[in-house]
C-alpha cells in the first residue's frame, strides 16, 4: 500500500474538511500524513498556501526514499 498524502484547505468552500480525516481513515496504508490548510480554498495549489503545499508535497516524496 502506498504511503499518502491529503491536504484540506479548512476554508473549502467545494468539500467539507472533515472528509479528509475520513480519507485517512479508510485507507489501509500505515503510511499516511493528513494537512490542514488555515488559508487556502479549495485550489490550494494556486492559493496563498501554494508554496507551503509544494514543500509539503517534496518532502512526502523525498521521504519515500
Amino acid at each position: 500500500v502506498a504511503p499518502t498524502l491529503v491536504m484540506q484547505p479548512v476554508n473549502d468552500e467545494s468539500v467539507v474538511p472533515e472528509g479528509a480525516k475520513l480519507i485517512c481513515e479508510g485507507i489501509s496504508s500505515k503510511k499516511k500524513e493528513l494537512i490542514y490548510l488555515q488559508r487556502s480554498s479549495h485550489v490550494c495549489t494556486i492559493g496563498p498556501e501554494r508554496d507551503e503545499v509544494f514543500e509539503a508535497i517534496c518532502r512526502h516524496i523525498e521521504a519515500q526514499g
